[in-house]
């Protein structure tokens, strides 16, 4: 998609953030520039910030969708900065900007709002915080009773964390007595086992370890 008139990437260069096109060399380098880029293939271009009597007369010359923006009225669509569309930006803009919200006062009421909750308390309220399963809760010591004992992270992690734990190596058991890698079972005579099932790991590090240039990357439980 080409891109000619005011173009924000290389504003400085054009003198800044103004108008394009406003005498005859001015306005005859935009109509080179949109020519050129409608002969290189682009699929459509966008005018920006050009005298709306520069658009009118190339638009009979362009046989691409033009999208204007700052323009005028002849380009075949209008397109604005979503900030600038919704007053999210201070300031007024651009000449060409209409403001059709004024979204800034409503996000300085709202953050407002929120850093006053926070100070007082009133955020976050139960129903903005998750829960736990009330069969890891009960396990939970009494604090009030003395219950922990040591670092507090160390405590929950056994309380939370080894039932979790189990049931990981519950199911890796389950894998692998479905393989049939089983206590007592000659691991010759086992089946092949599943590309990245636990057995699979654990074959995987044996066969790395008894190649000293392979390096095991995987553990089992």
């Amino acid at each position: 998609m080409g891109h000619v008139g005011l173009t924000p990437q290389t504003a400085t260069a054009l003198g800044g953030y103004k108008a394009q096109g406003r005498n005859a060399d001015a306005a005859l380098r935009v109509a080179e520039d949109a020519l050129a880029l409608q002969e290189a293939g682009c699929f459509a271009i966008v005018f920006e910030a050009i005298p709306s009597a520069v658009s009118e007369e190339l638009m009979y010359a362009m046989e691409i969708p033009v999208i204007g923006i700052g323009a005028g009225a002849a380009t075949d669509g209008q397109v604005l900065v979503f900030h600038d569309l919704l007053g999210i930006n201070e300031g007024g803009g651009a000449r060409f900007v209409k403001r059709y919200g004024d979204l800034m006062d409503d996000m300085v009421r709202g953050v407002s709002a929120f850093a006053d909750d926070v100070r007082g308390r009133r955020y976050p309220e139960p129903e903005h915080t998750y829960s736990i399963d009330p069969r890891r809760a009960r396990r939970l010591p009494d604090t009030a009773e003395g219950g922990l004992e040591g670092p507090l992270e160390e405590q929950l992690a056994a309380v939370l964390l080894v039932p979790l734990l189990a049931d990981m190596r519950e199911a890796l058991r389950a894998d692998e007595r479905e393989r049939g890698l089983v206590v007592g079972t000659d691991p010759r005579r086992a089946p092949p086992a599943r590309r990245g099932s636990a057995a699979y790991a654990s074959s995987s590090c044996r066969a790395a370890r008894a190649w000293p240039r392979r390096r095991c990357s995987s553990t089992t439980a």
